[in-house]
């Protein structure tokens, strides 16, 4: 039996309206300074606020004021109305892939000035389902018109001849006109996914998606969200054309879930208002280091990992890191924030024999430079203390760790400006 649209659903659908209008709101007032990717994720939400609101006038309307009373009629309203909420379903799911590839080229790319192609994607967002709606028209007129016997005044109309609700009557026009651009775009955020959790390591405990927060975090949310949506577009879809009572549930109990998880999200949870209650917790920043001596070693130089206690993106700081690969001794550096990073005083230690390759002195010197440069004190290379005998060797490393004592004393965590991390 046919369950129409009720008015609790379409109630429903509007407290959905209210929460997607309210984040947006909250975003302009309070966030001074967001993302690009919350931006576009903001572009993302007001296309599923309008198609939320041309479904709800829509389905109120239908009976009265859209649907010709018989196929002789004027059928104008219905094609007008069909028309908008054919483009903004199609912008919801464009604005899903354009985030998509904004994200894979912060996270795959490194590319941290997305923003210079806002122009193309708001054109790409806004744009191609005009195109797209446009082209399924034509192509769908012309083969009304000049290939089947179908009225040409009803490829928009009554979908179940039950004057419920104005959308593509065709079951293959629907197929052509909205399921496949809608998997295309669902294809290329699968893509995206794939190619960037194959090198997370590299972008997940920075704020790329939302700052202050992780993308391992935001990442995870984002993709939550575009399946809940997914889903009650899918259950819309298949009350559209079968009717049945429990697909209607189903399809409000997934919009009550769109609509609240990104007003809590985005409007209470991620407020600046609400910063002291959900936010990172502030507090001095403090370093920790230690030095651990072992006997009969050589001397090696690394940057100890600084214990940063209660920064706004205490997981984001990455600096230095000395790594040991194949007796080989590497320095890389990781991507810091785009504002600053953070750097570490250099700490002695005496490492196990064999941890500096001894076939090449020139690398361990020129990184031994490059740490202890600023220093200000007179240190010994590492291929010179390979040169030394132990007892020599041992002598200078005392007197190195002493002047290192001194010059710790004094050092204490900076932040320094960056205008681009990508080295």
């Amino acid at each position: 039996m046919y369950c129409s649209f009720s008015e609790s659903a379409q109630t429903i659908d509007f407290i959905l309206q209210t929460c997607i209008l309210l984040v947006v709101i909250v975003h302009h007032l309070f966030n001074t300074r967001p993302t690009f990717s919350a931006s576009l994720h903001m572009h993302f939400l007001m296309a599923v606020f309008f198609a939320h609101m041309c479904f709800v006038i829509d389905a109120f309307l239908s009976e009265d004021e859209i649907l010709a009373p018989n196929s002789d009629d004027d059928n104008s309203d219905c094609i007008t109305m069909s028309l908008f909420l054919h483009y903004f379903i199609l912008a919801q799911f464009m604005w899903i892939a354009i985030q998509a590839v904004n994200l894979w080229k912060i996270f795959v790319l490194n590319d941290e000035h997305t923003d210079r192609h806002l122009i193309i994607f708001f054109i790409i967002g806004w744009g191609v389902p005009v195109i797209l709606v446009a082209i399924f028209y034509a192509v769908t007129f012309n083969i009304y018109k000049y290939h089947t016997d179908l009225d040409v005044q009803f490829i928009y109309g009554d979908v179940n001849n039950n004057r419920e609700i104005c959308f593509i009557t065709n079951e293959y026009a629907a197929l052509a006109g909205i399921l496949a651009p809608i998997l295309a775009c669902l294809f290329v955020l699968a893509v995206m996914c794939m190619m960037a959790y194959q090198v997370a390591s590299q972008w997940q405990m920075y704020d790329d998606v939302y700052r202050g927060r992780s993308n391992e975090k935001e990442l995870p949310l984002l993709l939550v969200i575009y399946g809940i949506l997914t889903l009650l577009s899918v259950f819309l879809a298949l009350h559209m054309i079968y009717g049945y009572l429990w697909m209607l549930i189903v399809f409000c109990i997934f919009d009550t879930i769109f609509g609240l998880l990104n007003f809590m999200q985005y409007a209470v949870v991620r407020n600046p208002l609400f910063a002291s209650i959900f936010g990172p917790k502030r507090a001095l920043y403090s370093v920790s280091s230690e030095a651990t001596a072992y006997p009969d070693h050589q001397l090696s130089y690394y940057t100890s990992p600084a214990s940063i206690k209660g920064s706004e993106a205490n997981l984001l700081n990455d600096t230095w890191e000395s790594n040991t690969d194949g007796g080989r001794s590497r320095m890389t550096v990781r991507r810091a924030l785009p504002s600053q990073a953070y750097i570490n005083p250099p700490i002695a230690v005496i490492s196990p024999a064999g941890t500096i390759s001894s076939d090449s002195p020139d690398f361990d010197d020129l990184i031994f430079a490059l740490k202890m440069g600023s220093a200000g004190i007179h240190s010994v290379s590492p291929s010179e203390i390979s040169g030394a005998s132990r007892s020599e060797s041992m002598s200078m490393h005392e007197d190195e760790i002493s002047q290192l004592s001194v010059v710790l004393d004094h050092y204490e965590t900076k932040r320094i400006d960056i205008a681009d991390t990508h080295l």
